[in-house]
């Protein structure tokens, strides 16, 4: 998640986006849910900031969905 970060803001979007969301595939899979939401708000911030709001809203609306699962487990 830190180098997909760490690579946008180096304005490689491609590769920032894949580690993102590899980084929230693998948090999911492994249940560290309070990790996959951190994942999701950079991934979100980072959908926003190139003006595809419509597809950081699908992941906002995802990890609202989550959050009562990582606030109880």
């Amino acid at each position: 998640m830190a180098l997909g970060v760490v690579r946008a803001a180096q304005g490689r979007d491609a590769e920032a986006e894949q580690l993102l969301r590899d980084a929230v595939n693998a948090f999911a899979a492994s249940g560290l849910r309070f990790a996959e939401l951190q994942a999701l708000d950079h991934l979100a911030a980072f959908l926003h900031e190139r003006g595809r709001n419509g597809e950081a809203h699908a992941e906002e609306e995802r990890a609202l969905a989550l959050a009562p699962a990582a606030a109880s487990g």
